[in-house]
């Protein structure tokens, strides 16, 4: 179809060339190309098939120079169609190969950037590592850790048997970077911060060595307790890291608060 629309388009075919002979024509051009991609013989196959054709019609010969003229021309012209067509598919077929490649590596960038745990739940990567000052965090106001575990299967530890006074997350440039929930025990304040193990956040009242006593509550939880000058510091490690901050410098109230130290 391409190497008849080819020749019927060409403004060189005049009236000298009588319509049979153009069909004639036209039959040569298009069956020089059958069956075979692109041939350096498709003006040779386009003649023979042209005299064979008059041949068989009685017409014979003499030819029409025309016409002679008109299908090496359609051929010619043909042959360059092709040629440009199967280049353009090359460079089409090209360009799709090294996108689909460029993806491919992109995506293998990412995955070793970020690994995943096919089977983790997603709170326990919900915080992200972060080194930044305290008063850089954006705030935000949260139902409490205990509704978070009930909502979404988390296991986040907390206070139990005390007063909750507010639970806020902490964010970084929309990264959740902390969590921090705070308590009244007897009237003395208590916060639980809970952040990565390998966050460090300037300007909170807490040390990352802590050195002094441990205590192991009734849920297992190995705790660091560190007394310091006004206050009582406890340390521990359950995938994330935990501070708590007693207010008081009274041992005899530390204990009991940790032993309510719960996830359920």
């Amino acid at each position: 179809m391409q190497a008849l629309n080819c020749l019927k388009d060409e403004s060189y075919m005049n009236t000298e060339i009588d319509n049979k002979e153009k069909d004639y024509l036209a039959e040569a051009t298009k069956k020089a190309f059958q069956g075979k991609p692109m041939s350096d013989k498709s003006i040779d196959n386009a003649f023979s098939i042209y005299r064979e054709k008059k041949a068989q019609t009685g017409e014979g010969i003499p030819e029409n120079k025309q016409a002679v003229l008109a299908l090496s021309k359609s051929v010619m012209k043909c042959n360059i169609f092709r040629k440009r067509r199967r280049r353009r598919i090359v460079r089409i077929s090209l360009s799709s190969t090294f996108a689909a490649f460029a993806v491919i590596i992109l995506i293998c960038i990412l995955s070793l950037r970020t690994p995943t745990k096919p089977n983790e739940p997603s709170w326990k990567s919900s915080l992200t590592i972060a080194h930044v000052d305290y008063t850089s965090l954006d705030e935000e106001e949260s139902v409490s850790i205990q509704q978070i575990n009930q909502d979404y299967k988390a296991e986040f530890y907390w206070l139990d048997n005390m007063e909750k006074t507010n639970t806020s997350f902490f964010y970084y440039k929309k990264e959740l970077i902390l969590i921090e929930e705070s308590y009244l025990y007897n009237n003395i304040p208590c916060t639980l911060y809970i952040m990565n193990n390998n966050t460090i956040i300037s300007g909170l009242k807490i040390d990352f060595i802590v050195e002094n006593d441990y205590y192991l509550n009734s849920n297992g939880i190995f705790i660091y307790i560190k007394k310091q000058n006004t206050f009582h510091q406890c340390v521990f490690n359950s995938n994330y890291k935990y501070f708590l901050i007693i207010d008081s410098i009274d041992s005899t109230i530390v204990e009991p608060i940790l032993s309510s130290i719960n996830k359920n």
